[in-house]
């Protein structure tokens, strides 16, 4: 019995070892983009301020259509494809909202990385406007300078309030797949 645990124990401890040793051989970040042509970045988006109120329809049932609702956000990001994503994006908000607040919301964004550069695309998600809670995933591609040819695609989750939106991007390289 005692050797039985004995080669059980050896076991799970070289599976450990053999799967922390594939694990760095397969994040080795800066190699696997190279290999990939794709870059990531992860922070968090911050309202600033509500541009455009939009258009606000709540039906007799409580039910609520937001149309052309206009939003800008700080996005302060981190990660090898940050100097690429950091900055003020501007969003169209289009939601249907049942009696709690909640439904899917949808739009267009403008993200300029600087005067000749910007990110432009669409995004999808629902949330909860009671809480503040919610999730979406955008994709866009890049136009001007070095975001030409790129392609993003972020997922940003509001865990509600007052805690701050987080969010995953990557971004790759079209040119070359």
């Amino acid at each position: 019995m005692h050797k039985k645990l004995m080669i059980g124990t050896i076991g799970i401890v070289l599976m450990m070892l053999s799967t922390i040793c594939l694990g760095a051989h397969l994040f080795d970040q800066k190699e696997w983009q190279k290999k990939a042509n794709l870059l990531f970045s992860y922070g968090e988006e911050t309202l600033i301020r509500e541009v455009e109120h939009g258009q606000w329809i709540t039906d007799d049932q409580g039910r609520t259509k937001i149309r052309n609702r206009i939003v800008q956000y700080q996005e302060t990001m981190q990660g090898p494809a940050a100097d690429l994503v950091n900055g003020v994006i501007t969003t169209t908000m289009n939601c249907n909202l049942d009696e709690n607040w909640t439904g899917p919301c949808w739009g267009a964004y403008q993200w300029p990385i600087s005067a000749t550069e910007k990110w432009a695309g669409v995004w999808e998600g629902t949330f909860n406007f009671g809480v503040v809670a919610g999730s979406y995933h955008a994709s866009g591609h890049g136009e001007g300078g070095k975001l030409a040819g790129l392609r993003l695609d972020m997922d940003t989750v509001y865990p509600g309030y007052p805690k701050t939106a987080v969010n995953f991007v990557s971004i790759i390289d079209m040119e070359d797949n």
